[in-house]
């Protein structure tokens, strides 16, 4: 009897118990101007597997864990990473990002799928850094292929796109998401995986950018979309990804394509340093206007370009207002004479 009931409350623990597990706190490190400017210009360390995500990069990420199963998996912890805002206010909500890596990113140490990240570093680390939250899921080693399912079991199946999808909706129930900014962003294998994850629930996400992909299927219309391709990429069909713009344009959808005249499978740094995909995506609301200008609504105003743009009108109204005040005096002082 005793057993039973020390099993019964094992098991209604387990139950209770959530299913999202912070194993490591990221120590987020402040970074200077200098600092995220260096970072940002550094290219990918490349490794004999593939990429590798950077110190800076890895320290803007907690190391969580979530219990999975299906397929293969019973009940097994599968770790991401996740970056959370550096200070959270009660009653607020924040903006969601789901990260796609490419397929030299997989791997099982929970770190390597935040490669080419530091081309964001600004929107992760710095002054002019978001508050929003980023979720970065790996694929293991043994399948670096989003929607692959190795188990030939029933059930959920174990791609890491399915685990991704369970894993996205346990960090909205835990923590403060705002349901209608939850966009998604993939490069390379990992865009090819983010069209096909936005596509099957569209009503689910406020925008989707991807970079060197193309998509499997038609394009969601109902969200803004932006796409990054080189021009002579020998790994992807630049004319493919141009006519799934074009479809779904047609299809009163509002889709963006910028290329990128080089003969790099590489789209993605432009789209994540220079155009600042992230701080796009984060701006992007579901229900919004359609048809927004790319990067028309990125806030990244700081200091010395708000002076350069708002200071010489400033200082000139205010010359010009002395000049005027200090010319009537005189102007009455003859009209009395």
């Amino acid at each position: 009897m005793i057993r039973l009931s020390i099993l019964l409350l094992a098991l209604s623990v387990t139950a209770d118990a959530p299913r999202i597990r912070c194993l490591e706190k990221a120590p987020n490190p402040v970074l200077s101007r200098s600092d995220v400017k260096a970072v940002a210009n550094t290219e990918s360390q490349k490794t004999a597997e593939g990429f590798t995500g950077m110190a800076e990069v890895v320290d803007r990420f907690d190391a969580m864990e979530y219990r999975y199963s299906g397929g293969r998996y019973v009940d097994e912890p599968i770790r991401f990473r996740l970056h959370r805002p550096r200070k959270v206010v009660s009653g607020r909500h924040y903006p969601l990002l789901v990260w796609f890596h490419g397929r030299g990113e997989s791997g099982n140490d929970n770190f390597r799928q935040l490669a080419h990240m530091q081309s964001a570093i600004a929107c992760l680390a710095g002054c002019n850094a978001g508050a929003f939250y980023l979720l970065a899921v790996q694929c293991p080693a043994d399948n670096r292929e989003w929607t692959v399912n190795i188990s030939k079991e029933d059930g959920k199946g174990d791609a890491t796109i399915i685990i991704l999808r369970e894993i996205m909706e346990a960090v909205i129930d835990e923590f403060p998401i705002d349901e209608e900014r939850i966009a998604v962003y993939g490069l390379s294998s990992g865009g090819e995986a983010a069209c096909a994850f936005v596509s099957e629930t569209p009503q689910r996400f406020s925008a989707l950018a991807f970079a060197s992909a193309v998509p499997p299927g038609s394009l969601p219309t109902g969200m803004n979309i932006w796409a990054f391709c080189c021009d002579q990429d020998q790994d992807v069909s630049l004319d493919a990804v141009r006519d799934a713009v074009d479809a779904a344009n047609r299809a009163n959808g509002s889709a963006h394509l910028t290329v990128i005249p080089s003969y790099d499978h590489d789209s993605w740094t432009l789209s994540l340093r220079d155009k600042k995909i992230l701080s796009w995506l984060i701006s992007q609301k579901r229900g919004g206007p359609l048809n927004t200008p790319p990067g028309w609504n990125v806030p990244e105003r700081t200091f010395p370009t708000a002076f350069i743009l708002f200071g010489p009108p400033i200082l000139c109204f205010v010359l010009l207002s002395i000049f005027v005040s200090r010319s009537r005096p005189c102007k009455r002082a003859e009209k009395t004479a």
